[in-house]
């Protein structure tokens, strides 16, 4: 029992020296950074001290009847010694985490300043109405069609889903049970598709999720075969709360976001990997390319297909967006 624990102080000598190379590597960061290291590395070594105190009478030989030269452990005893190499170890785990943040987020700002500067170097030189027009042509062969200005549209068809609506469109592999469209292009291309209209990427806020007033939305519509002309996305989507449908609005070009794998250090482009491309409730907004900024999309348990105004599940349909509204197409 005595060597155990002794081994125990070994290792957590060992834990010590680890949280002082941490240390080290965190010189230079910021005061508030290197006082929390400090506080850390000086709440292990009180620990330590703990461990030391209560395995240090077993130093001496008992005196006791049995007279095997054994003693019981301290007073705090064993279980206490293991309460506090567990308190330890999530310290441990707790410093991995932040040194790996912080490695990420020097990486991603360095790979975001790059791209700054291979997007200046690359401005201003050669035909650009003949690069746009590349450009163009091979997002139409990942789904998405740019026409004129102000106008993107891709191919798609009406899903049948099973719960509440938190998505207005997925691609394929995406949520089907809870959209109310599966497009048929790669979210990323459509990303720039929309950026080449002119439309600019806007946060909601962190805290209550809103948009700021200034900012400028996208205008949705669907258009299959059957009816004269495209209707708002809004008008097949019912407000089970109100009964009524969508108020209509324009959307937020959130333009998903570009995340590290903190294993792999590869960089993905989440809506991409988790194919939401219009997001109808705020779950998905972040991750989504458009996402719906109406207070009401706080709610996961409203919103579902208004089978008045909207096609049967499995008409093939066109989806549009457009950088402004069409008043003809509005009138409804």
């Amino acid at each position: 029992m005595r060597n155990f624990l002794f081994g125990l102080v070994l290792t957590l000598a060992v834990a010590a020296s680890l949280i002082v190379v941490i240390d080290r590597f965190q010189e230079g960061g910021s005061p508030e950074d290197l006082r929390a290291l400090e506080a850390l590395t000086a709440s292990l070594d009180q620990r330590v001290s703990r461990i030391e105190a209560s395995v240090a009478p077993e130093d001496t030989e008992d005196t006791g009847p049995s007279g095997d030269g054994i003693t019981a452990p301290g007073p705090r005893g064993i279980a206490e010694v293991i309460q506090l190499c567990e308190e330890i170890e999530g310290m441990i785990l707790d410093s991995d985490k932040s040194v790996r943040r912080d490695l990420m987020l020097i990486y991603e700002k360095l790979l975001a300043r790059l791209e700054e500067v291979g997007g200046a170097n690359s401005g201003g030189g050669g035909d650009s109405t003949a690069a746009r027009e590349a450009l163009r042509t091979k997002l139409s062969e990942l789904g998405v069609f740019v026409k004129g200005d102000d106008m993107v549209e891709v191919r798609g068809q009406i899903l049948e889903p099973t719960r509440a609506l938190e998505l207005i469109a997925v691609a394929d592999g995406g949520r089907r049970h809870e959209s109310l469209l599966l497009v048929d292009c790669r979210p990323s291309a459509l990303k720039i598709a929309l950026e080449d209209i002119g439309l600019v990427e806007t946060e909601p806020d962190k805290q209550d999720g809103s948009y700021p007033a200034e900012a400028k939305g996208a205008y949705i519509y669907v258009l299959w075969e059957g009816i004269k002309k495209p209707r708002r996305v809004e008008d097949l989507i019912l407000n089970r709360a109100t009964n009524e449908t969508m108020t209509r609005t324009p959307f937020m070009f959130t333009a998903s976001r570009i995340y590290t794998d903190p294993n792999s250090w590869e960089r993905h482009f989440a809506a991409d990997v988790y194919k939401n491309v219009i997001a109808l409730t705020w779950n998905y907004s972040i991750e989504a390319i458009v996402a719906c900024p109406l207070e009401a999309a706080a709610r996961e348990d409203i919103w579902t297909p208004y089978a008045d105004t909207c096609a049967p599940p499995g008409t093939e349909v066109r989806l549009i967006i457009r950088n402004a509204p069409h008043p003809e197409w509005d009138k409804f």
